[in-house]
């Protein structure tokens, strides 16, 4: 026995296709409302610390791509170094190379505005810290 012209012709299963279906756009509308645009200071003052406890001083620049994604410049002792990012919530992750190698470090955006990280290179044992501030 073939149901599906009796599904076809049945009103609830209509119905039922057209509240799911506005389920749906509810749900995207009430993810995209949530997410809020991504809102960053355009420069910061650097303060951290290598992966061998020492420490280093510079700036950073943030310039914002998308509500969510963003480039970042990192300016210490006299050299540049170019990465890109994105945000998820109250984190921030950005990836970069330096001598040849990626790194990564992870922000978490403090009540005050400022970034507070934690950053590794691969190959190179340890992990750095960094905060940022306005």
């Amino acid at each position: 026995m073939n149901l599906l012209p009796i599904l076809r012709s049945h009103p609830s299963t209509t119905t039922l296709g057209k509240l799911l279906a506005m389920g749906f756009a509810l749900c995207l509308f009430a993810i995209s409302a949530n997410a809020e645009p991504l809102q960053l200071a355009s420069s910061y003052k650097a303060k951290g610390t290598n992966g061998d406890g020492s420490p280093y001083k510079g700036t950073v620049s943030i310039k914002i791509i998308s509500d969510t994604t963003f480039s970042i410049d990192w300016k210490i002792e006299g050299s540049v170094t170019k990465g890109f990012g994105m945000r998820m919530n109250d984190t921030l992750s950005a990836t970069y190379m330096l001598n040849g190698e990626p790194g990564l470090i992870i922000y978490k955006v403090q009540p005050d505005g400022s970034l507070s990280g934690i950053w590794a290179i691969r190959g190179v044992s340890g992990n750095g810290t960094e905060t940022l501030t306005p």
